[in-house]
């Protein structure tokens, strides 16, 4: 609604005395104007867009899951070298290397699995 001498759209607030007054809020402040008689209101056709889900850019939430996952098997790989290299001076049993060597590789393909499934329900 556009009141008299005004070029500023307002918004309905609240309706009063039986239809005939409004408040009217200017939209983005905490301006309102009081008891408005509505036959001094232009009436605007805007129809007020439906509220819908938020919009993400997929693009960079794949590129900061992409960072995150990279990070994370970098810092878990170089721990693995260093507890390798470990057991390696304390004389451990090559299976215990088998093992970590196992662990690492089910850790790069749980990532790997869970960005494909991540990727699938961002594009739903």
């Amino acid at each position: 609604m556009i009141p008299e001498r005004s070029d500023s759209e307002r918004k309905a607030a609240s309706v009063r005395a039986e239809g005939r007054h409004v408040n009217l809020e200017l939209p983005g402040t905490s301006l309102t104007r009081f008891n408005v008689d509505v036959n001094t209101l232009n009436f605007t056709n805007r129809v007020v867009p439906k509220s819908s889900e938020p919009v993400h850019d997929n693009s960079a939430v794949f590129e900061r899951i992409a960072a995150i996952q990279r990070e994370s098997l970098e810092r878990f790989d170089d721990d693995i070298v260093v507890l390798t290299k470990y057991l390696k001076i304390v004389d451990a049993p090559n299976e215990v290397m088998k093992v970590l060597e196992t662990l690492s590789n089910e850790q790069h393909a749980s990532w790997l699995a869970a960005v494909e499934r991540i990727e699938e329900l961002l594009e739903e």
